[in-house]
């Protein structure tokens, strides 16, 4: 029985509804594209990964979006990050997000591709 119900819409043609950890993984993808201070009413929300990746990809850029991923994940209670690990690719950053949630036993690798030539991101 699931025990987180939502809705999505992005890339969905008929079944627009997400349960558990499909669901939490669609909020924390939404929650990392928001742009710092975007959000009406809630400027502490989201995260300048896309400012960062713009000014270069630097060890000190590298560890602000690490940071600003970790303070955006941490804003939702039903997960726990357990490592990020980044790698460069020609047109963006690879990013490997290790989670915990309170609805798996085990620990979760989420992969985001950030795409610099059309500024978006996925699952991959």
């Amino acid at each position: 029985m699931p025990k987180y119900y939502g809705y999505n819409t992005i890339g969905a043609n008929k079944k627009f509804s997400l349960t558990d950890f499909d669901l939490i993984k669609r909020d924390l993808l939404n929650g990392l594209l928001i742009k710092q201070g975007e959000l009406p009413g809630k400027p502490e929300v989201g995260t300048e990964i896309w400012n960062y990746m713009f000014d270069g990809i630097t060890d000190v850029n590298m560890q602000r979006i690490e940071t600003s991923m970790r303070t955006q994940i941490q804003r939702d209670p039903r997960v726990s990050v357990q490592d990020i690990r980044f790698f460069t690719e020609d047109n963006g950053l690879l990013v490997e997000i290790e989670v915990q949630t309170e609805v798996t036993d085990a620990d979760q690798l989420l992969k985001i591709f950030f795409n610099t030539e059309d500024i978006t991101a996925s699952y991959i």
